[in-house]
């Protein structure tokens, strides 16, 4: 499935890259990163996915989704994603997982509601 047709009813800003990306697969956990994820950083309690994106990057992620701003990501990790050409997105305030799962299934493609999973669900 096309980035662009996944994030239809999703809130987001485009921070780099292009929507024209084929997405195999959405992730949250960084191990689980494959060539074509998109993966979606959680700032939990006990560990920040953002610590993980030059990894994410490097096991062929094709985009990301971030919380934080671009700038607050360390120089390294946003080389690591710009080098890898990786799609970065930040969610939109009001993001809705379930119409993310929805697009997801709609096409086939399996994947967890993780746009809105709270912090204190990670505790």
């Amino acid at each position: 499935m096309y980035l662009t047709k996944l994030l239809e009813k999703t809130e987001y800003t485009l921070v780099r890259g292009t929507l024209d990306r084929e997405i195999a697969s959405l992730v949250y956990d960084s191990r689980k990163v494959g060539e074509g994820s998109l993966f979606v950083c959680i700032s939990g309690t006990k560990v920040d996915a953002h610590f993980f994106l030059a990894d994410v990057a490097r096991n062929g992620a094709a985009a990301v989704v971030i919380e934080k701003p671009w700038l607050e990501l360390s120089e390294v990790i946003r080389r690591a994603l710009v080098d890898a050409g990786v799609t970065v997105l930040r969610r939109g305030k009001t993001a809705a997982a379930s119409a993310v799962e929805v697009q997801f299934t709609d096409y086939g493609l399996s994947g967890p509601a993780i746009f809105e999973i709270s912090r204190e669900a990670l505790a």
